[in-house]
């Protein structure tokens, strides 16, 4: 009686070490794995940049050169700095709503 008692306890015991290693080992898998995901998006990430980089970079180029020019080129009152101010002073300036629109 007393053996039988011991080995229903031992069981038990053994199916609850058993219940807790596999939470543990789910657990670490788990991890593991978004870990793993986490490095194959960076990886993705960093193919992707030096593929448009590589493939698109003389557009870029182009796109960046007749932007400076173009901005070179403006006009001291046709920058956006100088219209939003300009704006904002119609705005500040005015006593109702409508004399701005």
């Amino acid at each position: 009686i007393i053996q039988h008692f011991w080995r229903k306890v031992y069981a038990r015991r053994c199916q609850s070490a058993v219940v807790v290693q596999s939470v543990v080992r789910g657990f670490v898998a788990r991890r593991v794995a978004g870990i793993r995901r986490a490095a194959v998006r960076l990886l993705q990430r960093m193919y992707r940049g030096h593929f448009v980089r590589r493939h698109l970079g003389a557009t870029f180029f182009e796109l960046r050169k007749r932007l400076v020019a173009a901005s070179l080129c403006a006009k001291d009152e046709d920058r956006l700095g100088n219209r939003t101010r300009a704006a904002l002073d119609v705005i500040i300036g005015s006593k109702s709503v409508s004399h701005c629109l």
